[in-house]
């Protein structure tokens, strides 16, 4: 009988919500019909679900695996030396050596590494575009 008093605050509480709900299912059908409105105004005959996005078979994007390939393996080695470093460097009996410096030592190493690897990697396709923009040049 202690709990009655709840009952009264549990039932405005579910009909509240309720409510709510109903009141969103309603603007979310509008929301919707809007958006269906302004679909129609794109051409939807490319398979695309997004026309105005680039696709990746476009000549533009061939060194996104150079970009992916050399950002993971950074990573990788920023891994490989976050674990060599927080295994041999720091002291276990140390007060200062706790989980925080390791998670600290591996996300740093890997952010580190893996940006390394992305620039390592726009180095490389800024080399590759510069000779053959300057061999088109020469082609001239």
């Amino acid at each position: 009988m202690i709990h009655s008093f709840l009952a009264p605050t549990f039932i405005i509480g579910i009909l509240c919500y309720f409510f709510y709900k109903l009141f969103a299912l309603y603007a979310r059908r509008k929301e919707r019909i809007l958006f269906i409105e302004k679909m129609k105004d794109f051409n939807l005959s490319s398979p695309c679900i997004f026309p105005q996005l680039p696709e990746y078979s476009s000549g533009n994007n061939k060194f996104v695996p150079l970009h992916i390939a050399l950002t993971l393996s950074g990573m990788g080695f920023g891994l490989i030396l976050g674990f060599l470093l927080s295994s041999y460097g720091l002291d276990p009996l140390s007060p200062l050596s706790s989980n925080k410096d390791r998670e600290i030592i591996y996300t740093a190493s890997m952010l580190f590494f893996g940006g390394l690897g992305l620039l390592i990697s726009f180095i490389l396709e800024y080399k590759v575009f510069s000779k053959s923009k300057h061999n088109s040049s020469e082609s001239k």
